[in-house]
């Protein structure tokens, strides 16, 4: 084996007792301990890190008889249920269905993703409207989820060129210190032993001062500590070696939905087109309405009511709820059939098609500037149009200036 830092101490530590200066073994012990103490701490961190991601991976899977069961035990080609509000079991095809999906806990990404069938799924995502059925293409452990927990365990043992070369000194330096220490405290012996024990002493202060345990435990640590830190902020850095490609970066390529901005919807800008409606009584229909769906922009749109002091409608004011695949949402309101949703929608009633007042222009500057526009109709008629945008973060324009 290799003459390590624990080697060292040991010896020196020995050597302070055989001398009889006990308070400097038992200092060498405390000190040796806390920095084992500091070193456990930090990796126990990084362990916590790699827990948080595994419990993105759901426990069971729902087979089509309604039964439960591991996702360990279910082998490719399954058939499996995910009903809204549940997580992906594993990575499959939807064979049935069609909703939106949750990817925010695995991508970042805060805009839901249409499903259809075809498409694919990723374990750990979580279904939001629609009921999906679909067939598994592969099992637990080869799954998203488990290979994201592959990239961060790997993360954790991955060595930059930093520490390959710190413990490339250590295997020649520190028999160097041994030797030196060894021949100190000896070859005094031979030459004048009455002031031998002296060199004996400042032999083993050698060991203790000349061990190489700050540069070779540091080193690690450094690297670990900053790894677990970057994952329990859901940044996902893969070894040391890539920190010290940071460290030398000279353009940055940030991803916007989450990092630069809230992650969250908020209402930006609402247009009516009808002299029937105001700002208030639009948001209130359309609120009333988005309050029996699932998905998040619905959520954030009640909340805008709610921030504008409007009060929604009577539950039974709203009947016949209805999600339309893929383009919105529509239901009957007071005996009137609203619509909210998006371009397709719109497309399909005639809702794009210029009109010579231009007051159905609004959706497409909004679409420019990276909103995300629904239209509103009642009774087949375009009412209003408004449009949704997920907010830079107040932290963001410093963060990118630096």
């Amino acid at each position: 084996g290799v003459l390590d830092v624990n080697g060292l101490m040991s010896v020196a530590c020995m050597g302070a007792v055989g001398i009889g200066q006990y308070v400097e073994a038992a200092a060498v012990v405390v000190l040796f301990g806390l920095s084992e103490w500091l070193e456990h701490k930090a990796t126990a961190k990084a362990r916590r890190a790699i827990g948080a991601i595994l419990e993105l991976r759901p426990d069971g899977a729902e087979l089509l008889n309604g039964d439960i069961v591991e996702v360990e035990q279910v082998p490719v080609g399954t058939v499996v249920v995910v009903r809204p509000g549940a997580k992906v079991p594993l990575d499959g095809v939807v064979t049935r269905g069609s909703s939106t999906v949750d990817c925010a806990a695995l991508t970042g990404e805060s805009v839901p993703v249409a499903k259809k069938p075809g498409d694919e799924l990723a374990a750990g995502t979580v279904n939001q409207a629609g009921f999906l059925e679909m067939t598994t293409t592969c099992t637990a452990d080869n799954s998203t989820v488990a290979r994201l927990v592959e990239l961060v365990e790997q993360a954790q043992t991955q060595r930059s060129a930093t520490e390959l070369l710190v413990e490339r000194f250590a295997k020649l330096y520190t028999p160097l210190v041994v030797l030196t220490s060894t021949l100190l405290a000896t070859v005094p012996w031979v030459i004048n032993p009455a002031g031998a024990e002296d060199y004996f002493y400042m032999a083993l202060t050698l060991l203790v001062v000349a061990c190489p345990c700050a540069l070779v435990v540091s080193t690690p640590i450094t690297y670990v500590c900053t790894l677990s830190v970057a994952a329990r902020h859901n940044i996902l850095v893969k070894g040391g070696v890539h920190l010290e490609s940071l460290g030398r970066m000279k353009l940055l390529a940030v991803d916007k939905t989450g990092t630069l901005t809230e992650g969250r919807f908020k209402l930006q800008a609402m247009e009516i087109t009808s002299p029937a409606y105001s700002r208030r009584t639009l948001l209130q229909l359309v609120a009333s309405v988005e309050n029996c769906a699932a998905h998040p922009m619905a959520v954030d749109l009640v909340a805008a009511a709610r921030r504008e002091n409007v009060a929604l409608l009577p539950e039974q004011a709203i009947s016949s709820f209805e999600t339309l695949a893929g383009q919105g949402i529509t239901a009957q309101v007071n005996g009137q059939r609203v619509e909210i949703g998006n371009r397709r929608l719109a497309a399909r009633a005639g809702w794009t098609t210029p009109t010579p007042a231009g007051d159905n222009s609004f959706g497409e500057v909004w679409e420019q500037s990276a909103a995300t526009v629904a239209w509103v109709g009642v009774d087949g008629r375009l009412v209003g149009t408004f449009a949704m945008m997920d907010a830079p973060r107040a932290e963001a324009a410093e963060g990118v200036a630096k």
